[in-house]
């Protein structure tokens, strides 16, 4: 049975990294095992056995961590265009009105800051307001 692993930077990767592994005989416990239990006593077979079951380990590893990953972002769907990302952060008032309100009007300075104090959340495509937070 081949190995079926599409030519890519990442299966490169991978592949030096079970190279490395067999070089400094550092072999991975549970590959080694299965290896070693589908030879069937054939020790010519063992090592390819092992390259094949630490590739998959090692691919499935990548790919738990990436959906991991993709999972900690927080993607919004934009009611205007339709976006699927992230927000962008942005401040909901101006820091220039409010230093030139609270050095010429002190209340009304006081006033717009508390007003507009915190971060809205923008559609990173067409900016529009998808959330407000303090």
């Amino acid at each position: 049975m081949k190995l079926k692993a599409p030519n890519t930077v990442e299966t490169d990767i991978i592949f030096s990294q079970v190279g490395s592994e067999i070089l400094k005989k550092d072999y991975s416990p549970g590959a080694m095992a299965r290896a070693v239990a589908e030879s069937e006593g054939n020790q010519n077979l063992v090592e390819s056995l092992y390259i094949r079951h630490r590739f998959a380990e090692l691919k499935n590893q990548r790919e738990a961590v990436a959906a991991e990953e993709l999972k900690k972002k927080a993607f919004v769907l934009c009611p205007k265009c339709g976006h699927l990302d992230n927000p962008v952060r942005k401040p909901r008032g101006n820091l220039i009105v409010f230093a030139v309100l609270l050095c010429f009007y002190i209340l009304p300075g006081i006033f717009y800051g508390l007003m507009f104090y915190g971060y809205k959340g923008v559609c990173s495509k067409c900016g529009k307001k998808l959330w407000s937070h303090c």
